[in-house]
């Protein structure tokens, strides 16, 4: 018996605002996960000026607190995001500041 070809049907709409336009490298890197894409897709969805606070990303999933800082932690494994530490004029520690990169930034050697 002969197994009946699959098509894919994409039903597209036309892009007028309201849209972003990201690299395919990100879709097709097979080192991180859906999880991982998605919270990257939503950050690069937003503007340049945009503050990430992370309990707006938990906001706007089902995946829960942990499934947002695992995805986080992800992309940062990966190369995607970079954080560091942020202080006042104090000297003291009052959040992080996000690096977010479309392409994975490869970490320099020593």
């Amino acid at each position: 018996m002969k197994k009946k070809k699959r098509n894919l049907s994409i039903f597209r709409i036309k892009k007028e605002k309201n849209f972003v336009v990201i690299d395919k490298c990100l879709i097709n890197d097979f080192s991180i996960s859906w999880k991982a894409k998605g919270i990257l897709v939503y950050l690069l969805s937003k503007p340049n000026d945009w503050i990430l606070i992370v309990n707006d990303i938990i906001k706007h999933s089902t995946d829960g607190r942990d499934g947002v800082y695992s995805g986080l932690k992800e992309l940062e494994t990966a190369g995607y995001i970079k954080r560091s530490l942020e202080k006042n004029e104090n000297n003291r520690y009052i959040g992080y500041i996000y690096l977010v990169y479309e392409k994975p930034q490869k970490a320099k050697k020593k």
